[in-house]
Parts: C-alpha cells; sequence; structure tokens
C-alpha cells in the first residue's frame, strides 16, 4: 500500500510544508559564541543567560537558545534543597523545642528567670 506525502503527513499530524523544510546550519558568528560560551561556562558556571549575555555583549534570548544548544544551564540552588531524606530521624530542636516550652510548667520558667537573675 502506498500512501502520498500528504496522507502520511496527515497520519502523523504533521504539516506538509514541515516535511519539505531543512534546518539551517549555525551560522560562523554562532559558532563562534558558542565557543566562547562554552568556555566562559568552564570558568564561570553559575552564570545564567543575563549574565553571560552581558559579558559576551549579545542578546539574551539569543544566548539562552544557544545556551540550550550546548545543554548547559547555571549552577544554584535548586527547589526543595531543605527536604529531609526518607528515612532520616528527626531531632528535637528548631520548632519542636518552642512546642515543648510551651507544654512546660510556667512556673518553671518563672523559677529558673529568678534564679538567673539572683546568680
Amino acid at each position: 500500500m502506498h500512501l502520498t506525502i500528504q496522507q502520511q503527513c496527515e497520519l502523523l499530524g504533521v504539516p506538509r510544508s514541515s516535511y519539505y523544510s531543512q534546518p539551517r546550519p549555525e551560522t560562523a558568528e554562532n559558532l563562534r559564541l558558542l565557543r566562547r560560551l562554552d568556555e566562559l561556562y568552564l570558568k564561570r558556571p553559575f552564570f545564567g543567560s543575563r549574565r553571560m549575555a552581558v559579558t559576551l555583549k549579545v542578546n539574551r534570548k539569543r544566548i539562552r537558545r544557544l545556551m540550550r544548544i550546548l545543554g548547559i544551564e547555571a549552577h544554584y540552588p535548586k527547589r526543595n534543597l531543605s527536604r529531609p531524606a526518607p528515612g532520616h530521624e528527626i531531632y528535637p530542636y528548631g520548632q519542636n523545642t518552642r512546642a515543648m516550652w510551651r507544654l512546660a510548667d510556667p512556673t518553671e520558667h518563672v523559677r529558673a528567670a529568678i534564679m538567673n537573675f539572683l546568680s
């Protein structure tokens, strides 16, 4: 069974114009920028697209696209960095101690304050 190009594109859900389009190779200027971007990233991996754009004096959107091509992104603390590991033992400090102080006998606090003042 032979399908026409139009039928093949319809089956795949792709426009026919995409079938005929050829990707353009990167320009010499972009290749030079990619090289400089890679060198800068090795020196300063914490630079994002904004700082890279200022350093290289190029449009930020262009730098962002080139960073995606290289597969690089800035090193920075990601989300949920403070989330404990599963099975990690929870030690009684921080909010747990505040709760313990609230539950303690209030007269003990007063007596301890007087003892500290007198000594």
